[in-house]
């Protein structure tokens, strides 16, 4: 053996023991065995008194790479990736060029192999240019869906990065996604009611940071997931509910999954540890959509996450300069949150500290998001042949979240000053060490392009 990993506690969807691990020259788990055996191998972990995790696949981040890489690009978005135990991150499509046909995939899957240290996959854009039946890029999505394209996103609401789909142009997209057998991720929120909000209160002189969520209310949300719901019923499209901050909602694509249909609801970390307050403490720094809501709906998501009706957690790390997020008119700064490094550590702590057990967390940041986007066994569970992505976390002490740890661009987070009580201390990719904590200060242990692009395996048609 390659790799031995010895001494841990391991933490799988399937339940917590003491045990040991062998990894082979492929970079695979090729043994599990109990505390006390310990393979033999070329070199060996020890894990004592840590918890060893299956490396968190992030189903949402933006990483801004091409377009916007002055506040982040492939190499620092997945170095921050690696120092917090994420091992393989699906990256969404807001980049520029919007990745909305074959060619513009192509090349940004060529700039993210030449910068990643951590595995990776792709989302495709949906554009009203390439959902058509015809025309336009019409031909592009099972081009991209051929290339490896691990998802589409679509947006019901507008964003100043992608065009939106309207009622005609999202029944289109549910259809023709059915026929590649690739999940739709959907932002849903109705962008009528946002768009009258918005006027009447830029009208009333608000200028406030509560003013944006003011602008979008539960019932934005609430509303477009029923719509999303109704109109994808039938098509046999797989659609994933992408950063759900309305336990309301949540309950409604439960509801549905329960009557059979294929869908998944996904929340953020921020609207598990954040409320609407944080927007007055920290201003632009907190501004997100959805917006962050009040405590009853952060108490209401975990009801929802411990009662296993929320499918998966995904960072949606946005980061953008200080320039953007300093904007004098608050209407005008863009809408997103740093994530990715401090999702898995934050979330272990909270599991702690409310009591729900951590392989909850594992299942929502790791073997549930690669089942439905379709790379597990690879990716996301500790078992024999799946690659060995683990993480290795320290719970027995406490530190503090600070800017100048993260790797991102960007040194901002509206977590900053928060006390954890889980730390990675180490993050492994194929059984290589990728990062590592240091007395000094973490360090990414590995090279630009250590990263491997990740290709999903299609449900049978």
């Amino acid at each position: 053996m390659k790799l031995a990993v010895c001494g841990g506690t391991l933490v799988t969807e399937y339940g917590i023991f003491k045990g040991n691990l062998a990894v082979d020259d492929q970079g695979r788990i090729a043994s599990m065995t109990a505390e006390g055996v310990a393979p033999e191998a070329d070199e060996t972990i020890d894990a004592t008194g840590l918890l060893v995790l299956p490396g968190a696949v992030d189903g949402h981040s933006h990483l801004n790479d091409p377009g916007y890489t002055d506040s982040e690009d492939f190499y620092t978005g997945t170095c921050g990736a690696a120092a917090g135990g994420v091992t393989t991150v699906l990256e969404h499509p807001l980049t520029a060029p919007l990745p909305d046909d074959l060619a513009i995939f192509l090349a940004k899957k060529e700039i993210a192999q030449a910068k990643a240290v951590v595995d990776y996959a792709l989302w495709g854009a949906l554009t009203p240019d390439n959902t058509a039946h015809r025309g336009g890029k019409a031909d592009e999505l099972g081009k991209m869906a051929e290339a490896g394209a691990v998802a589409f996103k679509g947006f019901m609401t507008f964003a100043w990065e992608i065009p939106r789909l309207d009622d005609g142009l999202l029944l289109t997209a549910f259809r023709r996604l059915a026929e590649f057998r690739v999940p739709m991720g959907i932002h849903a929120e109705n962008a009528e009611i946002v768009r009258y909000l918005e006027d009447y209160l830029k009208a009333s002189g608000r200028t406030d940071p509560l003013s944006h969520g003011e602008a979008r209310p539960e019932i934005c949300e609430v509303e477009a997931v029923a719509k999303v719901l109704r109109l994808s019923r039938g098509t046999g499209t797989q659609v994933h509910l992408c950063h759900l901050s309305v336990p309301e909602a949540v309950d409604l694509v439960a509801a549905a999954k329960g009557e059979g249909q294929p869908v998944t609801a996904e929340t953020c970390p921020h609207y598990l540890t954040l409320t609407q307050d944080a927007l007055t403490k920290s201003g632009p720094y907190a501004k997100c959509n959805p917006p962050l809501r009040p405590s009853r709906c952060v108490e209401g998501m975990w009801e929802r996450l411990a009662g296993g009706r929320v499918d998966s957690i995904g960072s949606d790390h946005g980061p953008f300069t200080k320039e953007e997020k300093e904007k004098e008119l608050f209407w005008d700064v863009p809408a997103g949150l740093t994530g990715i490094q401090v999702m898995v550590p934050l979330l272990v702590t909270e599991a702690l500290r409310r009591g729900v057990p951590v392989e909850t967390v594992v299942r929502l940041c790791c073997s549930n998001p690669a089942r439905i986007f379709h790379v597990y066994p690879r990716k996301g569970t500790i078992a024999p042949g799946s690659d060995a992505d683990l993480v290795l976390i320290d719970t027995k002490g406490e530190w503090k979240v600070t800017s100048k740890e993260l790797f991102s661009k960007e040194k901002w987070t509206p977590h900053e000053g928060w006390t954890l009580k889980a730390r990675v201390r180490r993050t492994l990719v194929r059984g290589e060490t990728v990062y590592e904590d240091t007395p000094g200060g973490g360090r990414i242990a590995v090279p630009a392009g250590f990263g491997r692009f990740i290709t999903p395996t299609r449900r049978p048609a």
